[in-house]
């Protein structure tokens, strides 16, 4: 019982914490850059100067090219924006694999899951969505998340890489695992496919 109540207070405390202003780097699309403190929204990076007192400002997701976040032990991490192919609404992704015609991009969300003490605590579960995008598509593809029963990752996969059968037959003889292998699918197809 205390193991499990310092874990969900664990989780907790990590929750806190990503609510809170990280130092930041926004490039926007004009190729202007601020420096400060910020987070992301739902749909914009809210920024503030950490020179100045003033008011914190937000930036729409669809005037931005890139966002360096520092998160803990000075570690940062790169998000994108982008449109989906079939949503309008701007989504922060994360580069998986970058070099090459097809680029991997993920986001992790939480799903809220009840935990099983009877006292009615929360806890969130992370997921992540898949993206797959050419270097001349202005829109993502949406490959879902990663669920078996929800979700069939792997004959998404085969109808995007369709072009490249050296892949296509990889894929089918089970030498790459979807579940575990989209990196390394997406390595293999800008490597030996384009």
């Amino acid at each position: 019982m205390k193991s499990t109540l310092s874990f969900l207070l664990f989780l907790f405390a990590i929750n806190l914490c990503s609510a809170q202003m990280r130092p930041i780097i926004i490039v926007f699309k004009t190729g202007d850059t601020l420096r400060g403190v910020g987070k992301l929204k739902a749909d914009s990076v809210k920024y503030k100067d950490e020179l100045n007192d003033g008011e914190p400002q937000e930036f729409e997701f669809s005037k931005i090219e890139i966002v360096k976040l520092v998160i803990p032990q000075n570690k940062s991490v790169n998000y994108r924006f982008f449109q989906t192919k079939e949503d309008s609404k701007y989504l922060a992704v994360q580069e998986v694999v970058s070099s090459g015609e097809v680029t991997l991009f993920t986001t992790s969300s939480s799903n809220p899951m009840q935990a099983q003490m009877g006292i009615g605590i929360t806890y969130s579960a992370p997921i992540e969505n898949y993206y797959l995008k050419r270097k001349n598509e202005e829109t993502m593809t949406d490959l879902g998340p990663y669920s078996p029963l929800a979700n069939n990752l792997k004959d998404k996969v085969l109808e995007y890489f369709a072009d490249c059968s050296t892949l296509v037959d990889k894929l089918k003889k089970g030498d790459f695992r979807v579940r575990r292998g989209l990196t390394e699918i997406v390595e293999f197809y800008n490597k030996n496919c384009n």
